[in-house]
């Protein structure tokens, strides 16, 4: 039996100027021990159940700048999850997203990343263009799993980052293990999600593609 770590891919998306480095930096101070470098970050996350895993975080190191089509496609594929970054004082940037989702999707292939959206606060002086309300439509129409404010980022990206790291093992290992049995004609998982799964305080939605949480035997 292989003791090698369950590995997976984390890319950062988002205009520029919303926080995507910041976040970057931060997780890379704080899982110092890792290796990489500019665009890449490779380190390993430690679950609360002691269960190790292997993480490699991607930033965009300012490519945006010449418009999300202009990303390479590797950069995009097979993620497994995906940070939605997004400043609170520019409404465009929430827009925007919808680009970086779209590109994330045409790539995945047969992956199923789980996107959380971030809401960052990096011109704390600048009012409020993204309202709760914003959020939670733009949550529900593209099927994020969840989405959290980021007022200081130096005390919340950590705990928002384990949470994300949780929901994609998560993800991952359920995909793994369990017998997928679709219905021919609605093409959807046949069970709910999970019993053992009801203390997780966010919940994975149905994605783009019609998936999810599947206990079928």
């Amino acid at each position: 039996m292989s003791n090698e770590l369950p590995n997976y891919k984390v890319i950062l998306a988002g205009s520029l100027g919303v926080g995507k480095t910041t976040i970057y930096d931060i997780v890379k101070k704080h899982w110092s021990e890792g290796c990489g470098e500019a665009s890449k970050w490779t380190h390993c996350v430690e679950l609360n159940d002691n269960e190790r895993v292997k993480v490699t975080l991607w930033d965009t190191t300012r490519m945006e700048s010449y418009g999300v089509k202009c990303m390479t496609r590797n950069y995009f594929s097979n993620s497994d999850g995906v940070i939605l970054v997004c400043s609170q004082s520019k409404l465009t940037s929430l827009q925007d997203l919808i680009g970086w989702i779209q590109a994330v999707n045409e790539t995945s292939y047969d992956r199923k990343p789980v996107f959380a959206l971030w809401c960052s606060a990096m011109d704390q002086y600048r009012s409020v263009e993204v309202m709760d309300e914003l959020l939670e439509s733009f949550v529900n129409e593209h099927s994020v799993c969840f989405h959290e404010r980021l007022p200081n980022m130096k005390e919340t990206v950590v705990k928002s980052y384990k949470q994300l790291i949780k929901a994609v093992h998560l993800s991952s290992a359920t995909s793994r293990r369990t017998s997928v049995v679709m219905d021919s004609a609605t093409k959807v998982c046949c069970s709910p999600l999970p019993e053992d799964q009801s203390k997780i305080s966010w919940k994975l939605k149905q994605n783009t593609r019609g998936s999810r949480w599947c206990n079928c035997s």
